[in-house]
């Protein structure tokens, strides 16, 4: 790595090498920074070490019409379709955070129980519509939330019994 006098990065050269093999996976998730260790960690056990991402506030709210704007919907919709045709798609997985900023602030003043009765209610919408568009495309419902010091994710889905921990790391010394 290089860097200029201001100290801003000029050059990286990635020491993992580069695939040309598309990975098959989609992660549609919330771009909140307190989970991404966590989540990243469910991903690499769960999904696959470099699936596609898509990372916005709300994650999958964008894919549910009754949580998002028809704005955030239609580029949500056009976002997925691409990547669902040009990535060769085979499953999607949804992860729903709880204390999400992106709820918390188009639902308030709602209580925390109404907020993520939403979310789930939004990730299960997300679902049927993927399903809808593209029957071939396994899709999985994810809800993380903290448990003391860690993070239980917990599949939505009334068939499978996915429960797995992930600790938060502590403040850095």
């Amino acid at each position: 790595m290089t860097t200029n006098d201001t100290g801003k990065v000029r050059e990286f050269t990635a020491a993992t090498p580069w695939s040309e093999q598309r990975p098959g996976a989609l992660v549609v998730c919330c771009s909140d920074g307190r989970w991404h260790a966590q989540v990243e960690e469910f991903i690499r056990t769960f999904v696959s070490d470099r699936p596609d991402l898509y990372v916005v506030p709300g994650g999958p709210a964008g894919l549910s019409v009754w949580s998002s704007s028809f704005d955030e919907a239609h580029v949500a919709e056009r976002s997925f379709r691409f990547l669902a045709e040009q990535h060769q798609l085979q499953s999607v997985w949804l992860i729903a955070h709880a204390d999400c900023a992106y709820y918390r602030t188009k639902y308030h003043p709602h209580n925390n129980e109404f907020v993520i009765r939403r979310q789930r209610e939004d990730v299960k919408r997300a679902s049927e519509t993927i399903c809808r568009w593209y029957p071939r495309i396994a899709v999985h419902q994810i809800f993380a939330r903290r448990q003391g010091d860690r993070v239980l994710f917990t599949s939505l889905a009334a068939d499978a019994p996915l429960a797995e921990v992930i600790p938060i790391p502590g403040p850095a010394p």
